[in-house]
């Protein structure tokens, strides 16, 4: 018998560990921002360097939040 519950919580961490494998996946890495140097503070470049980072820094955002309300929803069922 004790073979059996070393057996089931094997699949258990195993099934564990491919989920945690595939949400790393899918997760986006949080933006870095550009360099001091790389903005040349003038205000008329369209698109300038911080506009992407911005975009990609909500993108990000709205990614850790999907992740917060799905652990929360996991740890409510």
């Amino acid at each position: 018998m004790q073979g059996f519950f070393l057996f089931s919580n094997n699949l258990l961490y195993n099934n564990i560990v491919i989920q945690t494998r595939q949400t790393m996946a899918l997760l986006i890495e949080k933006p870095i921002p550009p360099a001091d140097d790389d903005c040349c503070g003038g205000g008329a470049c369209n698109p300038c360097v911080w506009d992407p980072y911005y975009a990609e820094l909500q993108k990000w955002r709205i990614e850790q939040a999907r992740i917060k309300d799905q652990k929360t929803q996991n740890s409510v069922t």
